[in-house]
């Protein structure tokens, strides 16, 4: 009786978070008049399909911890499901009830509790280690032509990264702060394949960094109307950066109004500052939208798949 109680309970977490979402949507104030334009239609379209891509990757390397932890292989359809379906509750305050949305749906997925919550606290350290990998090899070739030029400081965003990376150890930490996670993950770390399927996972985050920031760049030469927009590497960097930090930031739910905060931060002292705005809240926007089409179609394929296993 346990199983449907957990249903229940998951059901709701995701009706409120999205209710929350349609909240945080109708606060932006800016004049989206450029969204409706059609010949933009291209580039809303690949954001969108983007941000599916991005829930879809993520669900991958969830699954991969999932299925090395437990010891057992796990369907990539019911993993996709439990992971795009606690996926919206990030969007409530706090920034971590999509931990516990996969704590609730993954219980039908047949493994232990805390192999779930190694699972969510491996992702997001690689997430730390991809991030801060990703923004360095971003930056770090043109760096020196950034900075002199656009008066974009690369050091001082790689450093945001490093800080972030810690703020994120300490934050997992104090979130799975349970003796029995930390002596399981002490027997993991020795097992062969450890290395290997974190390795894999980073690269994998990397790709998913590489999504965001192509379609923040794509968004923002759409909307741009500026001769000269700033370089793609600028904008790479600075959506990686932005991202991580709002990935981490406490209190700030799927980390609305810190990411948009500081790309504009980053990118401002060069560009107008509408336009920046106006692309970060672009993708926001389908970042959102690609969230809850990426639910919708965890659904179905659980649906798909359910039925296929009868």
């Amino acid at each position: 009786m346990r199983i449907p109680y957990l249903k229940i309970a998951g059901g709701l977490l995701m009706l409120v978070s999205l209710i929350f979402i349609v909240r945080k949507i109708l606060f932006f104030d800016l004049d989206f008049g450029r969204l409706l334009l059609w010949r933009n239609l291209t580039a809303f379209t690949s954001a969108l399909l983007g941000a599916v891509a991005i829930v879809v990757i993520g669900a991958a390397i969830w699954r991969n911890f999932l299925s090395f932890f437990a010891d057992m292989p796990v369907s990539f359809a019911p993993a996709f499901s439990t992971f795009a379906r606690a996926n919206l509750a990030k969007y409530l305050p706090g920034n971590v009830a999509h931990y516990a949305g996969r704590q609730l749906f993954g219980a039908a997925l047949g493994v232990k509790q805390r192999h779930l919550a190694l699972a969510s606290l491996l992702e997001a350290l690689c997430a730390a280690a991809a991030a801060l990998i990703l923004s360095a090899l971003l930056a770090g070739g043109d760096a020196p032509t950034l900075v002199s030029r656009y008066n974009l400081n690369i050091k001082w965003s790689v450093l945001a990264a490093v800080l972030a990376t810690g703020a994120v150890v300490v934050t997992m930490t104090i979130i799975f702060a349970r003796k029995k996670i930390y002596d399981t993950l002490g027997r993991l770390v020795a097992m062969a394949g450890f290395y290997r399927i974190c390795g894999v996972n980073i690269l994998l985050t990397m790709v998913n960094l590489l999504v965001i920031g192509g379609t923040q760049t794509i968004l923002f030469h759409a909307l741009g109307d500026a001769v000269s927009p700033p370089p793609t590497l600028a904008i790479m960097t600075a959506s990686v950066v932005s991202w991580f930090i709002g990935y981490i930031a406490p209190g700030a739910p799927g980390g609305i109004g810190v990411r948009e905060a500081v790309f504009t931060l980053m990118l401002a002292p060069f560009y107008n500052e509408q336009t920046v705005l106006l692309a970060a809240v672009a993708q926001r926007l389908f970042l959102v939208f690609g969230d809850v089409l990426a639910a919708l179609l965890a659904c179905l394929t659980q649906r798909a798949y359910a039925a296929a296993s009868v």
